[in-house]
């Protein structure tokens, strides 16, 4: 698409247009590498006034910063939360083994011609009472694991990347050249 221009700011492009092989470029995140900027975004370019170039200059400046300390607190972030899963992983590695051996116990220890003497569902009772603490550190670890892939694919999604930066970083280039 071709911008419409008035006479004079066509002047104005004609005078500081650049020859074709020397058209700034700018990094493409998408395609992983430089590419030349339109005759349309030269345009706009030449047409900005210092002013407007030098505020959006300063501008890219403290987006850099701030993508930097992003992917810094990205990268604290990532390692954060591998740390949980880590921890929660581990805490059910932990607690499952005594959960099983229980409910093999359980399954193998057979009441049902006793059920009406109170001591034998009293002692079981309170040989149970312990399972539903560990029961319930089972379920939490096994939330933590899935909170914690939510919340890394979650980031993964969100988080720069180094064509990300690249790429914030390639637009100094065009807006210095005119």
């Amino acid at each position: 698409m071709s911008v419409i221009l008035s006479n004079n700011q066509d002047r104005l492009v004609e005078t500081q247009s650049k020859k074709t092989s020397q058209l700034p470029s700018y990094f493409s995140a998408g395609f992983g590498d430089n590419v030349q900027i339109s005759r349309d975004f030269e345009r706009f370019l030449i047409l900005k006034s210092v002013d407007q170039k030098s505020k959006a200059l300063n501008w890219l400046t403290q987006a850099k910063e701030f993508g930097v300390i992003n992917s810094d607190r990205d990268a604290l972030i990532s390692s954060l939360i591998k740390n949980d899963r880590k921890d929660a992983i581990l805490i059910g590695i932990e607690v499952n083994p005594f959960i099983d051996q229980f409910s093999r116990f359980r399954l193998g220890y057979v009441t049902s011609e006793f059920v009406g003497v109170s001591e034998v569902g009293l002692m079981l009772a309170d040989m149970q009472r312990p399972m539903g603490e560990l029961n319930e550190i089972s379920r939490r670890s096994f939330q933590r694991q899935v909170v914690a892939n939510v919340a890394f694919a979650r980031l993964r999604l969100s988080g720069l990347t180094r064509n990300n930066l690249k790429q914030l970083n390639s637009w100094f280039t065009p807006l210095t050249a005119y």
